[in-house]
């Protein structure tokens, strides 16, 4: 456990009962440490004891402050978009429904939706016809 948060997917520390919705909460300390991991990298030795060495696996730091600072605010952008385009149109019922109003955002969102960004093309097609130009 490091920084007050579990590191290990069924380790020791991991929560398994029902309170919190089964630990969905508690344990999601996984993902965050091993994003964390992915982004600025380090060692350690987890809780059932096996250490760890990011950057001798081989593994690529994910991005430097300047292109966290981007990605963060296109997932900020990313996020209005599923907000205002679909979320407080179509307010989900539960669980279930925001998952498939979000499946279908996403599918329109890259098959469909024009974005200025890419000079009014549909992602989907710019990915397709750049990965047919490399082939």
């Amino acid at each position: 456990m490091e920084n007050g948060q579990i590191d290990t997917y069924l380790g020791d520390l991991w929560y398994s009962g029902s309170g919190d919705n089964g630990g969905v909460h508690y344990n999601s300390g996984v993902q965050n440490f091993w994003y964390y991991l992915i982004v600025e990298g380090g060692t350690g030795t987890n809780d059932i004891g096996y250490t760890y060495d990011v950057l001798s696996q081989g593994i690529k730091l994910s991005m430097d402050g300047k292109g966290r600072a981007i990605d963060n605010a296109f997932i900020e952008r990313l996020w209005r978009s599923v907000k205002y385009e679909k979320l407080y149109l179509n307010p989900p019922k539960d669980g279930t429904n925001l998952y498939l109003l979000l499946a279908e955002y996403f599918n329109y969102y890259n098959m469909e939706r024009r974005h200025t960004g890419i000079e009014d093309q549909i992602p989907h097609q710019l990915y397709y016809h750049s990965q047919k130009q490399a082939a």
